[in-house]
């Protein structure tokens, strides 16, 4: 299956937020509660400003938000968060996309 791998930018915002709150995404997260917008944006922006973290969102054929994946580098090491839609899960993809995604990772080091 193909799919592209972006760096994060303001036009995911939505995208992130509706994803984050899904009952599956809640469901796996350390926080299982519901994430209010203004809690999201305050989140979003901060995020985006940070030097130690990145986030990639994954793209289908179409151009459509599929996933993402979220790096929080520390020296050498990297906590990662990944979530993809319902229709694109037990499919494969996480393990090839986490691939893509360190590789720019690494790249841009």
């Amino acid at each position: 299956m193909y799919f592209k791998i972006k760096l994060l930018s303001k036009k995911n915002l939505n995208f992130l937020y509706k994803l984050r709150n899904h009952p599956i995404s809640k469901k796996y997260s350390i926080s299982k509660g519901k994430i209010t917008f203004e809690k999201h944006i305050k989140w979003f922006n901060n995020f985006l400003k940070s030097k130690n973290k990145k986030c990639f969102i994954v793209e289908n054929i179409n151009g459509e938000s599929i996933g993402y994946v979220r790096f929080i580098i520390t020296n050498k090491t990297a906590e990662v968060s990944i979530a993809i839609i319902k229709k694109y899960q037990n499919k494969g993809l996480s393990k090839k996309i986490l691939l893509q995604c360190e590789k720019k990772i690494k790249s841009s080091e």
